[in-house]
């Protein structure tokens, strides 16, 4: 099975849609970025690249490691283009990813170390 983390955004034009309804976004863009192991880097260290690159670094669930979590912006939402009031909230998901491999990606993450 192939290894990807999945990074979602959630966009609103404006802030006049953002205030109106800040359950549904205008727009959704989802990008998968395949997460392989190759001479360079390992598929985990791309996956906590990715999410931490996207500013997903926050755990759907604390405390602790849990498999199949995913990782959202600490922000939530947030102004990216300030002439419209555009606005985006970032998540990313792990696929394909063994349980070890969901642990690995949050230690590098977190830099907390789970003893089992």
């Amino acid at each position: 099975m192939t290894r990807y983390v999945r990074l979602i955004s959630r966009v609103w034009e404006d802030g006049e849609s953002f205030d109106a309804d800040p359950e549904t976004p205008d727009y959704v863009v989802d990008d998968d970025l395949i997460c392989e192991t190759d001479e360079w880097s390992s598929g985990v260290i791309k996956a906590a690249e990715a999410l931490h690159d996207r500013g997903c670094t926050e755990l759907s669930c604390m405390p602790g490691f849990h498999p199949d979590l995913w990782y959202s912006d600490p922000d939530g939402s947030f102004v990216d283009d300030y002439r419209t009031g555009r606005r985006r909230e970032n998540s990313g998901h792990l696929y394909g990813f063994s349980e070890l491999e969901q642990w690995q990606v949050w230690q590098l993450l977190t830099g907390e170390i789970l003893v089992t």
